[in-house]
This record gives C-alpha cells, structure tokens and sequence, in this order.
C-alpha cells in the first residue's frame, strides 16, 4: 500500500491546502523567490493560480508588511492586459508564515517560453504583444504603479493568445526589503533592466517602457541586446550605448523601438504614446498570425521508479501480442530468403516467445492480485474518497458541467471493475456545476434595462433585483449599477441592477417681500432650471420685489424645464394733467388726485412764484407719464401783487 507523501511544515508542496481555501494541486514554475502552483479555489470551485513566495522571506517583518501594501495594490488593479490578483494571504505553520498570492490562472504560457523554444515573432506579431502590454502598463501607470520587472517571464498569455502583465507590486516588495535573488544583484533580470535601474537610480513609468522596447527587440531577433558573459558587463553596456535595433525591422516599427530604448529616461515616451506609436506603426502590415503559445506545463519533478513501472523495451525484434490469453510472437518473413537462415531465425523466436510468455505470465500474476475499482459515479467527493479509502492514489480532477450536480462524480480512470495496483493513481472526475460566466460589469453600466436584461440572457445569466433610483448622471431607464455575488458567477445565477429613474425633481421654493431677487433666480440655474424673467408694473407690489413664480411655490418641476418669475416695476405710470391757466389750488387738487406730489413754486425764470398768481406749466410738463409719488415742480405766472 502505497504511504502518503510527508510534506515540510516551511515548504508548500502539492496537497497542501492554504489559509484554508486553496488546494494546491500542481507545481508550473519555480524562481528564486517563489513557487507556483495551479491550484483549486475550494470556495468558488475555479482553478487559480497561487505564487508561494520564499519561506526565508517570511522572517523579515519589514517584507511582510511591505507585501501586504503591494498585494493590496495589485488586487485592486482591474485591466483585461494585467493579470487579475483574486486574493493574498499568509499561511501560518508553527513558526513560519509562508506569504502567498492568488492569481487568475494563465494557460497560455509566458512571452519567455514561447522566445525559449525557437520562435520569433514577425513585425505583426511583436506589434500585438507591444500594443497589449502597453495597454497594461498604461492602466497600472495611470493608477500610481511601476512594474519594476518586465520581462517575458511577466508576460503570459490566455488560450486565445491575450497577453496579461504579471507580479504588479511584488518587484517593489522584494527590492524594498533588500532581497537578492540567487544569482541576481540588483531587483529585476539584468538582461532587462534599464539603465537608470542599471545605476540603482530611483525608478518611473519610463523603466518599465524602456524594458518592454527590449524584449520586443528580442522577439523580433532572437536574442536579448547586449547580454554580455557577465551581469556587469551587461549593465555597463546598457548605460553606455544605445539599443541596437534590427536591419530588418520596419522603418517604423524601429523608430518606436529606438524611442522606447533611449537611454535618458525623459526622452522616452509613456506607455500610452508607445502603444499609439506601435497601432501607428501597423499601417500597412498584414494581419498577425496566431501566437505560438506553448501552453503551462508542470515542473518536471525527479522520481524513483517503482519496481512494477520497469518498462522494458525490444527494439527490431518481433512483436509480441495476445490471443486467447496466450502470447504469441509474429515477424514477417521475406520469402526469398536463404533458408540457412530459418534456424538462426527459429532460435530468436523461441527466445522471444520465452521472453514474452516469462513477461506476461508475471502482468498475469500481479494483476490477480490486484484490487478492482469500486463504482462511486453518482456519490459526492466526500461520499467517494471514504469509499475508495487509501488503497491508490486519488487525483481529483475539477470540471463545470451544466447537466451534473456540483460536487457530483461523473466518472474515474481506471473505470469501475477494472484491476489496480495498490499505490497507483486513481483519477476521479468531480463537477463544479455550471460553467462559470465573467459579470459583463462595463458592459452592461449606461445600457437601457432592456438592452442589459437581453445582454444577461445571451450569456446564460439572469435578472435579480431591479432597484430604481434617481440619477443626476444617467438618463432614466438606463443601468446606472451592476451587482453580482462574485465577478464570475455559475450560468442561471441573478445579477442585480439599478436603473435611473432620471434627475430628482426640483421643488419651486418660496418667496417674500424681503426674498433677494437675484439670489432667488441664481438658484434656478443652481439646480439646472431654465429661467424666465418678466419685470412689469403693478400698483400692490413695491419696485424690485417678486410679485408671482409659474409654477407657484413648493410646486415639483423636472431638471430642465423653465420657471417664469415676475418682478415688479412699480405702479403703473400715470400722465401729468394740464394746469396751464388754472388756479393754483386747482392744480394742487389735479396733481394729489393723480398720486403726484406737488413741488416748488416758481416763476419762469426761476424765482419764487406768487401763489396769486395763474399756473402757467409744470416741469415735468403735462402729458408726461410718471409713476404716481413723483413731485411735480409748478410754474406760475409773473403777476405782481395786484393781482
């Protein structure tokens, strides 16, 4: 019977279960200062990928903290081109806490494996790669991060060849701390740092596009430039000449190239300008082919072979196969040929038929002894690993499956019934349910709810709760929120949406004789209200002050519409009466009757008036339209004091 593997309390190995939830299952790479293993999501049954980083580091608590920050960082970048960071944590085992990262798993194989095995990419190609790494490295710019280690092992691809930027925030982690992978001098592969970081110069955007220029120089070459014998000879020649660019690269692809190389880093463009550079540079190119990916593969791993896995291989000598049970050895014979050799030829059979017979009589031997697989198609994972024990070695495969119960086996390799060695591996396929489906957030945010309803059906997910509110952003109707339990959900799962119901209304607000005109219209156009002002006398309502609103008071107006407000002028004007010839209390009695006030007496020339004498005039003079209260000055005739 076959002894479960010990595993080291400091060193993660495949088995282990981290911070509770992720099973780790394989180990895909391996660097100086982590391990990377695909592993199961046991919470949200998806395959991730988790980077273990080194147990030594665990002992600096500078590092830790400085790798929490960084983890926080990264987890909250969110880009198609940068490689999600679901989760981080640190697995304690007694003493040691083994910092770890959660990533989305990348089954396309690094830019460094695809270099690795023999490709180069054509102009089109290194384009691609370029264009989406830029965009990448711009998001992260944009949000405050600089890599620090681009290089192509940080650049992986999914299955349809989409590049995603890896390990955002952990350069800076370990170069703050002062970690030195085995080998390396300096945070970043020397072969791809720049030249400022060549001189431990303190690091922008601008390293990280200067980096990206090499590696596409790379793939368009083969080789690396300048990649002296030694690490400092490498670096030298970085500071000291400029990045040579291949003859037969595209004009303008090379000028791109020679822009994102230049030594002085404030020469080079952002990430943004060489991307616009790279689409530029485009024109006229045929279309890429696809990619070469080469896909992950697990670490190879030195084993000792177990006597019953000896493979004994005959190579020209006939061929044994089974009838009946028995074994029985062919060989084509030519029919010319010398019949001396037929004695020689019946040796050999014999020894092989031995050889053959030996060999199957003792597969014969060990597989009666062997025990048969037990049906568990039907039971749950735990129903199935109590019952086929620790006989074999299980291998639980995960797969989604819209037909099967999650948590359901389907099937196991070897079959039910069938013969297995204790201590082989049993593999037993368990479902996760329903294929999992991305949240189409961006997509469905400024949709009409019908447009994100039809959208939600079209990948298999479903409406749940509709909430209405208003929205000074969105117009109504339109999805102003997305609300799922995760980013990926199971198909037939609800996703809530918040629809805008359009701007809130706006309430007319009151006013007063003492309400100050121009604040009140002011705060109309505050609110996004037209405003229509008409000023027009009135008899009631003092000059300057609001006389009505359309809509009255306390009245809800949608944002947009208009309001009419009224202000008064005053009264209404009256005309200054005729007085000419008329007695001066005449006068008097006409002006007060009229609203006017009477003024000064005087003659024509200017001189106090004889109230004796006739009215000859007024200034204003009659016919004058004036707003009752003016004062009226009279002018009166030169009569003298007879009369």
């Amino acid at each position: 019977m076959a002894s479960t593997p010990t595993t080291s309390v400091t060193e993660a190995m495949p088995g282990d279960e981290l911070g509770g939830r992720y099973r780790l299952l394989r180990r895909i790479g391996q660097g100086g200062s982590a391990t990377v293993f695909e592993a199961t999501d046991l919470t949200l049954e998806r395959n991730v990928a988790v980077k273990v980083l080194h147990r030594t580091l665990s002992s600096d608590p500078a590092f830790l903290e400085r790798f929490r920050n960084e983890a926080r960082a990264a987890a909250a970048l969110s880009h198609a081109n940068v490689m999600a960071v679901y989760d981080w944590g640190e697995d304690v085992r007694g003493d040691t806490t083994m910092p770890f990262l959660v990533m989305e798993l990348l089954e396309g194989g690094s830019l460094r494996s695809m270099l690795d095995g023999g490709a180069v990419l054509s102009p089109s190609q290194a384009i691609q790669v370029g264009l989406d790494a830029c965009r990448g490295l711009n998001y992260a710019h944009s949000e405050g991060l600089v890599h620090r280690d681009i290089t192509p092992a940080n650049l992986l691809f999914d299955d349809d060849g989409r590049l995603n930027i890896a390990d955002f925030g952990l350069a800076k982690a370990l170069a703050d701390s002062g970690w030195t992978e085995p080998g390396k001098d300096l945070v970043g592969t020397a072969r791809y740092a720049s030249p400022e970081q060549a001189q431990g110069m303190r690091l922008s955007e601008a390293s990280d596009v200067y980096s990206l220029g090499l590696i596409l120089v790379e793939a368009l070459s083969g080789s690396v430039p300048f990649s002296a014998d030694t690490m400092l000879g490498t670096l030298t020649a970085r500071v000291e000449s400029d990045v040579p660019i291949p003859e037969d690269v595209p004009d303008k692809l090379a000028e791109v190239l020679r822009a994102m190389t230049q030594r002085d880093p404030d020469a080079r463009p952002t990430s943004n300008q060489a991307g616009v550079g790279l689409v530029k540079s485009a024109d006229g190119m045929p279309r890429p082919s696809a990619l070469p990916l080469v896909g992950i593969e697990p670490e190879s791993v030195d084993t000792e072979m177990a006597p019953d896995e000896l493979d004994i291989t005959v190579i020209d000598e006939p061929e044994v196969t089974e009838l009946a049970g028995t074994p029985v050895v062919e060989r084509a014979v030519d029919v010319d040929e010398p019949v001396r050799r037929w004695p020689w030829l019946l040796v050999s059979l014999i020894a092989v038929g031995a050889i053959g017979w030996f060999a199957y009589g003792e597969f014969a031997n060990a597989a009666l002894a062997a025990p048969p697989v037990p049906s568990v198609v039907g039971l749950t994972a735990e129903e199935a690993v109590l019952e086929l024990g620790d006989t074999w070695v299980l291998d639980e495969k995960l797969f989604r499956d819209a037909e099967i119960a999650a948590g359901s086996v389907v099937r196991t390799e070897p079959e039910a019934g069938e013969l297995l060695q204790e201590g082989q591996t049993l593999s037993y396929w368990v479902s996760l349910g329903r294929p999992l489906v991305r949240v189409p957030d961006d997509d469905l945010v400024g949709r009409s709810q019908q447009q994100a309803e039809a959208t939600l059906e079209s990948i298999g997910l479903t409406v749940g709760n509709v909430e209405q509110v208003n929205s000074e952003e969105v117009g109504a109707g339109n999805v102003i929120s997305v609300s799922a339990a995760a980013l990926e959900l199971q198909t037939g799962e609800p996703v809530d949406l918040t629809v805008s119901l359009g701007p809130q209304q706006r309430q007319i607000p009151p006013f007063s004789l003492d309400t100050d005109v121009e604040a009140y219209l002011a705060a109309f156009d505050i609110a996004g209200l037209g405003v229509n002002r008409v000023d027009e006398f009135n008899n009631e309502v003092a000059e300057g002050v609001i006389v009505s609103v359309n809509p009255p008071p306390n009245s809800d107006i949608n944002r947009g519409e208009s309001v009419t407000v009224i202000i008064s002028k005053g009264p209404v004007p009256v005309a200054v009466p005729a007085t000419s010839g008329s007695a001066l209390g005449e006068v008097l009695d006409s002006l007060t009757a009229n609203g006017f006030l009477a003024g000064e007496l005087l003659t024509s020339d200017g001189q106090p008036g004889n109230a004796r004498c006739p009215v000859v005039g007024t200034d204003p003079p009659q016919g004058t339209e004036l707003q009752p209260g003016n004062v009226i000055t009279i002018f009166l005739s030169d009569c003298g004091d007879g009369e």
